[in-house]
């Protein structure tokens, strides 16, 4: 009985909790927020999509009351994160996938400061990136905080829906050795310009503009050549264009201006995916033109190519 009566005294002393000591005893946890991501026609894509995930939850006065990074070996046993907040009203705030973007925060600023609370992304001087983060984001609707009451009893829960904070931008170059005049296997180079660098905690795109780039390998298929970009959301009137040179350094076409190839009929608020067309062809009136046509590969994209001018 002593030798059981030590291996207790032992065992309450290395989890810091003792029975006539109750400051020490960690406080019970009573709030969970569970993650969810699921697809336009409701199927649950969160384990195929999402690898970490930053969770923010501000008090009611803004201010920082907790801040959780969750690992993918985490998610995959429980996807949400348990906690202990005092009793009150409070935000929540999700950031999912952000690798090459840094989230910036000041726990004495109120999280709607996006001087000093956003996520941007890192970009090396002199340079571009070469890609984006495949980025998602909670509350799931814009203007619509993620609010959670902790009652003085009990326990709460709160699901955080993500949305997409990033467009998949897939450009595709057809036809292209028509027109080269070096070897038409060689990558071409593609870069994405103007978009925006940064984020607030409400999702409001801000700050300076910045570039990705990358080479698209020739794929062989009916000459083409393809890469695609994890971009940031855009508006109707955006400026990002998108520019393709080929190996001796010579643009292979004129700029591609995103906001021409955009119409009404496409939602671009709800727009996760953006494959991109150049094709070349040989005018059937005069073989010796050669045409250059812009397509957005979309159903419901009715609008004919963009013909830019060569």
């Amino acid at each position: 009985m002593k030798y059981s009566y030590l291996l207790l005294v032992i065992s309450s002393l290395a989890t810091g909790c003792i029975k006539d000591d109750i400051w020490n005893c960690p406080p019970k946890v009573n709030t969970t927020v569970y993650f969810s991501l699921e697809d336009y026609d409701g199927n649950d894509i969160f384990p195929t999509e999402v690898d970490r995930v930053e969770l923010f939850v501000y008090d009611s006065e803004g201010m920082l009351a907790s801040r959780s990074s969750i690992s993918k070996g985490e998610l995959n046993i429980f996807t949400g994160k348990r906690l202990y907040l005092d009793p009150g009203t409070y935000t929540v705030i999700v950031w999912a996938n952000a690798v090459r973007s840094q989230i910036v925060v000041n726990e004495d600023i109120h999280w709607l400061d996006r001087t000093h609370n956003h996520a941007m992304t890192a970009v090396p001087a002199g340079g571009a990136l070469d890609d984006g983060d495949p980025l998602w984001y909670a509350p799931k609707e814009n203007g619509t905080p993620l609010t959670v009451v902790v009652p003085g009893q009990g326990e709460v829960e709160v699901t955080a829906e993500l949305r997409h904070a990033h467009v998949k931008l897939d450009v595709t170059v057809e036809g292209y050795d028509l027109v080269s005049r070096s070897d038409a296997t060689e990558p071409l180079r593609m870069e994405v310009t103007d978009l925006t660098s940064r984020y607030d905690f409400d999702m409001n795109a801000h700050g300076e503009r910045v570039s990705y780039q990358g080479h698209a390998p020739y794929t062989g298929s009916a000459g083409g050549y393809n890469r695609m970009f994890n971009i940031p959301v855009f508006d109707r009137d955006t400026p990002i264009r998108i520019l393709i040179t080929d190996s001796n350094g010579e643009q292979i076409h004129p700029d591609i201006r995103l906001s021409e190839l955009l119409n009404e009929s496409i939602d671009v608020k709800k727009l996760r995916y953006m494959p991109v067309i150049v094709r070349f062809s040989e005018d059937i009136g005069d073989p010796a033109t050669i045409r250059v046509e812009v397509t957005v590969d979309l159903p419901g994209w009715s609008e004919g190519a963009v013909s830019p001018e060569m």
